[in-house]
C-alpha cells in the first residue's frame, strides 16, 4: 500500500482538495506529477446505493445529547466517549478499546451536530502538508500541533464488496502498481469471525490516502465507527499521543501478509519491489508492507 507520487513543480492541488491541505515542493526531479492525474479527492467515502437503510436515530429533546437520553451514546460499551473538546477519553486514559464507536448520525435530532459525532462534524480536523521524502513518496505531516485522543479525519474511497477488492487488487498487482487498498478486520464479540471493509483511495480518496505505515504503530489510532442506519463503518483515524508540528502521520496498516512474519526469509525480503518494502524507518520495522489476503 506504498504510495509513490512525485510532486510536478508547476501543479498545485485542484479546487477539490480541502484548503486545510498545503503542498510543499521539495524535489526538483520530476517523472510524475502530482497530484495524480487520474486522482479525485472525496472528503467522505463512495457507498454503495444498497449499504445505507433509513432508520431512525436518537430523539433527545432539542438535539442535545447526553448519556441519559442519547441512545446512541447508550450503545457505546464505555458510555460517553468524547470529552468537550471532542477528544477521545479512552485514548486519553490509555484504556484498551477496540469496540467500534456509535456516533450520532444524520437521522438522528441532533443531525450528527453533536458532541458525540466529531467524524461527522468536520471531514479534516487540522492542516496538514504533503511533502515529498525518499522511498515513501508522497508524506502527510501535521502542520499544527494535534493533542492526544483528538479526532484526525476519515480514510475515505471508494467502499467495495470483496469480490470488487479482490479483482482491484489483482489488477494492481499484475501492473506492479502502488496502490491505496485498506482492508479493515472487525473481530466479532465470540471470536469466531470478523466483519471486512474494503476502501479503495487509489483513484478516488482524501489526505488519509497519503498517511503511511509505520511498524510497531504510528502516532494515528484507526477505529471504525457507526452512525444508526448504516451497515458498515466509517475508518476514522485518531491521535494516540500529542503530535507535534512537522510530525508525519503514521498508522499500522496490519500485520505482514496477515501476521506471517517468519513466511519470508530477508533475502527474499531485500529482493521485494518497491512497493513490498517498508521503509518506516522504526526500530520494529519488520522489512516489508502488510498485505490482506482478500
Amino acid at each position: 500500500m506504498l504510495i509513490q507520487y512525485k510532486m510536478n513543480t508547476d501543479q498545485q492541488p485542484t479546487s477539490n482538495w480541502p484548503l486545510e491541505i498545503t503542498v510543499e515542493n521539495t524535489i526538483s526531479a520530476i517523472d510524475r506529477s502530482f497530484p495524480p492525474k487520474d486522482f479525485i479527492y472525496i472528503s467522505t467515502s463512495i457507498y454503495p446505493d444498497d449499504l445505507y437503510t433509513n432508520t431512525n436515530g436518537c430523539s433527545c429533546p432539542q438535539g442535545e445529547c447526553s448519556i441519559a437520553t442519547c441512545s446512541c451514546i447508550q450503545a457505546n460499551s464505555m458510555g460517553e466517549l468524547f470529552d468537550p473538546c471532542g477528544r477521545l477519553l479512552p485514548l486519553l486514559h490509555k484504556i484498551d478499546f477496540q469496540d467500534s464507536l456509535s456516533e450520532c448520525g444524520p437521522h438522528c435530532s441532533c443531525s450528527g451536530q453533536c458532541n458525540n459525532s466529531p467524524s461527522l462534524n468536520s471531514a479534516l480536523k487540522y492542516p496538514i502538508i504533503l511533502r515529498y521524502t525518499p522511498n515513501k513518496g508522497i508524506s502527510a505531516f501535521a502542520a499544527a500541533e494535534i493533542s492526544l485522543g483528538s479526532y484526525v479525519c476519515t480514510y475515505s474511497g471508494e467502499l467495495l464488496r470483496r469480490e470488487a477488492a479482490s479483482t482491484r487488487l489483482q489488477q494492481y498487482d499484475s501492473q506492479n502498481q502502488g496502490h491505496a487498498l485498506l482492508v479493515v478486520r472487525e473481530i466479532l464479540p465470540s471470536g469466531s469471525a470478523a466483519l471486512r471493509t474494503h476502501i479503495d483511495a487509489t483513484v478516488k480518496g482524501n489526505v488519509a490516502r497519503f498517511f503511511n505505515h509505520r511498524c510497531g504503530g504510528g502516532n494515528l489510532e484507526l477505529l471504525t465507527s457507526r452512525s444508526p442506519g448504516s451497515l458498515i463503518p466509517r475508518v476514522c483515524l485518531f491521535a494516540n499521543r500529542d503530535i507535534h508540528k512537522g510530525e508525519e502521520l503514521t498508522f499500522a496498516y496490519g500485520l505482514p501478509n496477515d501476521g506471517a512474519v517468519g513466511a519470508r526469509k530477508k533475502e527474499e525480503i531485500k529482493q521485494a519491489s518497491p512497493q513490498q518494502r517498508c521503509y518506516c524507518g522504526s526500530n520494529e520495522c519488520l522489512g516489508f508492507l502488510p498485505r490482506q489476503n482478500i
